[in-house]
């Protein structure tokens, strides 16, 4: 959303609708549904120095805004002196510049004139902070990970050992452990196996198998 800030500083050859004495007048500006009124410059009469400033949001969609002068009465209604009319796109690219804005009557007549000087501004929400990183990060991160790091879990196969926990394990244990004798040569297989041996299936020799009628 915009933000308009609006000094208006004097205010020239204004209507006079007082009977005695100098009038007395305030300043009422309108934004689309936003309306602001300055307080009441007492004898200010037909030029004067104002030094009334105005800020406020600008609705969605706001091209212009007015800025009516009021003659402010004791016995009587307030009366309206006229209306100045600034072009939001004005504003902008004045760049500070002072405008003259004419004061002009319902009915179309020029009942004085109005010194100005504003900006428009950006009042959105300012963007999120990136939290400075804590830690040391790889070279084109500029912030550690939102997300928490996750402990690797252990899987379902044991870690492999290293060569001397594997020689250690090749190791017979310590005792009085005898290892299985060998069978002497010749023996039957079934012989070996009842000796602690390990038993091989025979292969079949060379040839042919016999032949079935």
């Amino acid at each position: 959303m915009n933000k308009l800030n609006l000094a208006v500083l004097k205010a020239h050859r204004l209507k006079d609708t007082s009977t005695f004495g100098k009038q007395d007048i305030y300043l009422r500006l309108t934004a689309g549904s936003a309306v602001k009124t300055s307080d009441v410059i007492k004898d200010a009469g037909t030029d004067c120095a104002l030094g009334e400033i105005f800020t406020l949001e600008l609705p969605p969609g706001t091209l212009e805004v007015h800025l009516e002068v009021l003659a402010k009465h004791s016995l009587t209604d307030d009366e309206s002196i006229g209306t100045a009319k600034l072009l939001i796109d004005l504003i902008r690219d004045s760049d500070g510049e002072v405008l003259r804005v004419p004061v002009m009557s319902k009915k179309g007549s020029m009942h004085g004139e109005l010194e100005c000087t504003g900006s428009i501004s950006d009042s959105g929400p300012s963007a999120p902070q990136i939290p400075a990183a804590t830690g040391s990060n790889p070279k084109g991160y500029p912030y550690s990970s939102p997300y928490p790091q996750q402990q690797r879990q252990p899987g379902p196969y044991p870690a492999p050992n290293n060569p001397q926990q594997q020689q250690q394990q090749q190791q017979p244990p310590p005792g009085n452990y005898q290892p299985a004798p060998a069978a002497p040569p010749g023996y039957p297989a079934v012989a070996a196996a009842a000796m602690g041996a390990p038993m091989y299936p025979q292969q079949q020799q060379g040839g042919y198998p016999p032949y079935l009628p």
